[in-house]
């Protein structure tokens, strides 16, 4: 029966073709239509592996208390653009898909990200150049030096080691405290004159402030979050997905993957 459909679905593609070249005409095309079929079949067996990962995350008992497993609604994907071109990032130049963190240098949460899965990202996907890690300042306005520590990493970042500053203030086993930022400076050799001058500047402030609120827009309110998409050639992440909260080395994967086939 359904030889028969796809004969006469193939009669009625080839119209009023020549009796002599009918025969031929029609298996073609249900040759062709036999391979749609095939790959209709094979992506239909694609969502549901997904479908199955998804759903062995959500059912793991083996987490951190807060450490989320992964679930559908889980992943929002606002229709944004997302300007990156100012903000320091890590890995390939020529990776087209990129992570993003909003992040806070005083959130605890924050820290445990970078203790954790940050480290396994830097290592499965950055620098075997699968994406470009991004940091994107977020500071909350409960934590008081958030914004300062913001400054002063974007403020190394003008000697080439934000890098190093960002590790720095995220390893620190004591509190964030005003002289702190000019310890780290020293540490990693800055010069401390173009240091301490850069971080009175008040455009620095309003740098980090102004990409915040462009970070509001998106529909960020809490760190750690993070945006997953590909990238532009000037920088511009558009239509991304956005996920909350500490997360597993194996929900990025997962969402790359999808971007990648």
């Amino acid at each position: 029966m359904q030889h028969y459909f796809r004969y006469s679905f193939a009669l009625l593609l080839t119209g009023c073709a020549a009796d002599s070249t009918r025969d031929s005409s029609s298996e073609i095309i249900i040759d062709k239509l036999d391979l749609v079929t095939e790959e209709i079949m094979l992506m239909q067996d694609q969502i549901r592996n997904f479908d199955q990962k998804i759903n062995l995350l959500h059912a793991s008992v083996a987490l951190p208390d807060d450490v989320l497993p992964l679930r559908r609604e889980d992943i929002e994907t606002p229709a944004a653009r997302f300007d990156l071109s100012s903000s320091p990032y890590l890995g390939n130049l020529d990776a087209e898909i990129a992570i993003v963190e909003f992040t806070d240098y005083e959130c605890p949460f924050c820290r445990q990200h970078f203790e954790t899965t940050y480290q396994q990202l830097k290592e499965g996907l950055v620098e075997t150049g699968v994406v470009r890690y991004y940091i994107v300042d977020f500071p909350l306005a409960t934590h008081v030096q958030a914004l300062p520590s913001a400054v002063a990493a974007r403020c190394a970042g003008e000697q080439d080691r934000f890098w190093e500053y960002h590790d720095a203030l995220f390893s620190l086993n004591s509190s964030l405290l005003d002289g702190v930022f000019g310890e780290i400076a020293h540490s990693l050799n800055l010069s401390e004159n173009h240091f301490s001058a850069c971080i009175i500047n008040p455009a620095n402030q309003d740098h980090v402030m102004s990409i915040m609120s462009q970070a509001e827009q998106l529909g960020v309110s809490g760190t750690p979050t993070f945006l997953i998409g590909k990238l532009n050639e000037e920088s511009i992440l558009e239509n991304g997905m956005v996920l909350h909260g500490v997360r597993q080395y194996s929900d990025f994967d997962d969402l790359i993957s999808l971007l990648l086939f």
